[in-house]
């Protein structure tokens, strides 16, 4: 755990550090595990992390929780793109086992369809690591397809779409 907070050190902290009660790594852990559980909004991460208070200084030695002004502003100065990419670099550390299948699905989502246009319904494409079960990620897409597509990725994984 501490090689992710490692990671997240090649960001650049540009708070004066003499004020600094959070360091930028411990933040940002705590808003990547709150988005891999699906949270989106700063009261829904500052909840997360109360709630897994001992997950967090276990895994990841991180003892203080920041207010939701100090996580308001640090998520504000850093450049999400960066920490977008360190976050996809980590998920593809932890499944870059040799054979890791990746399953690609599309689901139509209940509710989204304009009426009378059935197939107006929001379609999302899910790309699902089946070994680690890490969903490596979702796209909107627009319009439902049938094809098939076996493909090679790096580290020999499979993907599969049915």
């Amino acid at each position: 755990m501490d090689k992710i907070k490692e990671k997240f050190s090649s960001i650049c902290d540009t708070r004066h550090q003499s004020y600094v009660e959070h360091k930028l790594s411990d933040i940002l852990v705590i808003t990547m595990c709150a988005v891999l559980c699906g949270i989106d909004s700063l009261n829904g991460i500052i909840s997360y992390a109360e709630n897994k208070k001992e997950f967090l200084e276990n895994k990841f030695g991180i003892t203080k929780i920041p207010s939701k002004p100090t996580l308001s502003r640090v998520l504000n100065m850093v450049d999400a793109g960066n920490v977008a990419g360190i976050i996809t670099g980590i998920m593809k550390e932890s499944i870059e086992d040799t054979g890791s299948v990746v399953a690609v699905d599309g689901k139509a989502m209940r509710s989204t369809a304009e009426k009378g246009k059935p197939h107006s319904a929001l379609q999302v494409l899910t790309a699902y690591c089946t070994e680690s079960s890490v969903v490596l990620g979702q796209e909107a897409i627009h319009e439902k397809t049938n094809e098939t597509l076996n493909t090679h990725i790096p580290g020999n994984a499979g993907i599969s779409r049915y």
